[in-house]
């Protein structure tokens, strides 16, 4: 090899048909993705052409979609071929990633050379090497301690040490950050084992920024999000109705609501899951909870135990672990409404969250970045029919027709396939508290799953872990901080399931606008109280 070649790693470190991306610059971030195909390694600069300057993944390592079919950019969606970089999908159509040169010494050893060139070539004579081993999903740790131990300076006076979270969703990761911050030993067990969040945008209130504060990701958000403040509302034609205020609840220096991609948002999180020092294990859960009088043996899909003080679940709508701990609460129940969303280029004079209100159909538009915005419809459906995806274009495109207004008229122009469009069934739960048995406990959608009216699902998950953590570091003992935390949270989550659900019955039903009026403004008033 050069003397300028730079050593990336080892063949045996790269999992055939995995990426792995690198800093062979010692910048702290990776500059370089590298994906193994077989005999063939594909390199590329880890920048989307669309943005210029935006790591392609949204975790490190995170290159690649579900199938290991293509490279995918974290920040819009977009496809890229792994054999020459070309983007087949999304806002890059006809651009291509970056190559970079590769070159594989006579021991294995993976260089980058400093001269780029067009391709790759065939590995050459690389024997076939059994990848089994290097494909186990290993416990991510990026904390030098050994977290199962507590030092002196941090004194545990509670048997609480100890704490697995269930679930890698948002609230999950809220509570991993937050727990860590007062000294915890914290483990997260997510079953998926790309760590992904599916979805378009979502839609923030002031309340879920200022839970963005208290977590320390706020920045991140504003970098990568769009803030802004208030909402407009329109007739179908496009005549203006009124601007709903937004109260700038995080601090007078923040705007009162705004938007996100739920895979960057996810992203975000995850590296400050990380970041807390949080051990992560990737595609694995649990089998199965034993609950003892000094903790709860649990052991993994992987084949491994643990035992643990506490055991939060976290594992979304359809709990496994509400449904081990709590088998007599009944399943979620469908509203009678979906929603549909899709990404859209956003046009200059979408400069907030604006919202067509017509009489069966509401739709609207909010910005997620500087060049994206998410459309949503709302539409009433009796039946949770499932809908074949090949007609997701056609059928959201059909809803915006009784829309004159301009640009709605134009969202309908760009609703293609290439559009990334998500159809949800609307579904809530509330169980009635308590919401722990024993030593497990259970937060966010385990217990209070929202429909979208007022954009505060994501918020009282999130909340739901900062209450937890700060009632469990008040180490006054496991039961008085379970009661505390659920008493603290059960009017608050009560209130937006339940007005979530009211609007929606309203929309459905053709009532009282003033009723739907009062609700959201009462709701919104309530939310910016301190939790």
């Amino acid at each position: 090899m050069a003397a300028t070649d730079i050593l990336l790693c080892h063949l045996d470190d790269l999992p055939d048909g995995e990426a792995r991306g690198f800093d062979p610059l010692g910048a702290g971030q990776d500059s370089v993705l590298v994906v193994r195909q077989g005999r063939r390694l594909h390199g590329y600069r880890d920048l989307c052409p669309h943005y210029g300057d935006t790591p392609m993944a949204w975790r490190r390592h995170a290159y690649l979609n579900a199938e290991r079919s293509h490279i995918v950019c974290a920040a819009h969606g977009a496809l890229f071929e792994i054999d020459g970089g070309a983007c087949v999908r999304g806002p890059c159509l006809g651009r291509s990633l970056t190559p970079v040169a590769l070159a594989i010494g006579a021991a294995g050893q993976v260089y980058l050379r400093q001269a780029a060139g067009p391709s790759m070539p065939p590995i050459g004579d690389m024997r076939e090497i059994d990848c089994t081993s290097a494909c186990r999903l290993p416990i991510l740790n990026h904390d030098n301690t050994n977290n199962s131990n507590q030092t002196s300076e941090t004194p545990m006076t509670t048997p609480v040490q100890n704490i697995l979270i269930i679930g890698g969703g948002f609230s999950g990761m809220a509570a991993a950050i937050q727990l860590r911050k007062h000294g915890f030993a914290v483990e997260v067990a997510e079953i998926d084992p790309g760590w992904r969040s599916y979805g378009a945008g979502i839609s923030l209130g002031g309340a879920t920024l200022r839970a963005f504060k208290t977590l320390g990701i706020l920045d991140q958000f504003m970098a990568q999000g769009a803030a802004s403040d208030g909402v407009d509302l329109f007739l179908p034609h496009g005549q203006h109705l009124a601007t709903l205020p937004t109260p700038r609840i995080a601090g007078q220096d923040v705007p009162g609501g705004g938007a996100i991609m739920r895979p960057v948002l996810a992203r975000i999180l995850a590296d400050a899951t990380i970041a807390s020092g949080a051990k992560v294990r990737l595609g694995c859960t649990f089998t199965a909870l034993r609950q003892r009088e000094d903790g709860v043996e649990v052991t993994f899909t992987d084949g491994t135990a643990g035992h643990y003080d506490l055991v939060i679940g976290a594992d979304g709508l359809y709990s496994k672990v509400r449904e081990a701990v709590m088998p007599e609460v009944p399943q979620p129940r469908y509203s009678g409404q979906c929603v549909w969303r899709a990404v859209l280029p956003r046009p200059a004079e979408v400069e907030r969250a604006m919202m067509w209100v017509g009489p069966k159909v509401k739709t609207g538009v909010n910005p997620v970045s500087r060049d994206e915005m998410y459309l949503f419809v709302t539409e009433d459906r009796p039946d949770n029919a499932q809908i074949d995806p090949r007609q997701f274009a056609p059928m959201l495109s059909e809803l915006l027709a009784p829309f004159p207004a301009p640009l709605m008229q134009h969202c309908r122009t760009l609703i293609d396939n290439d559009a990334r469009i998500v159809y949800r069934p609307l579904e809530s739960l509330l169980v009635q508290q308590p919401w722990h048995r024993g030593r497990v406990v259970l937060i966010g959608d385990t217990v209070h799953a929202t429909t979208p009216h007022m954009a505060s699902g994501a918020c009282i998950g999130i909340e739901d872990a900062i209450v937890l953590a700060e009632e469990l570091g008040r180490r006054t003992g496991l039961e008085q901080a379970l009661t505390r935390f659920e008493e603290r949270r059960w009017e608050r989550c009560r209130m937006v399931v339940e007005n979530s659900g009211r609007l929606g019955e309203i929309e459905i039903s053709g009532g009282d606008k003033a009723e739907h009026a009062q609700i959201m403004r009462d709701t919104m008033m309530a939310l910016a109280a301190p939790i």
